[in-house]
């Protein structure tokens, strides 16, 4: 499994769980209003979130 990172306001990139990964991606979801759907998932994705993408973290197996 490839190391899951997230960038916070507060701190530089670092290590988190898959769960604490998506928890944090519901919050930046449900609370940045200044961007739409599309536009806040390539937002996410390219300055929040490294090493899995919004999909494969929500992904059901």
């Amino acid at each position: 499994m490839e190391k899951i990172e997230i960038k916070s306001l507060f701190t530089d990139w670092h290590e988190v769980s898959k769960q604490h990964a998506k928890d944090y991606v519901k919050f930046l979801l449900s609370n940045i209003t200044t961007k739409k759907n599309k536009e806040l998932i390539q937002y996410i994705e390219s300055q929040k979130l490294r090493g899995i993408t919004i999909k494969e973290l929500f992904k059901e197996v």
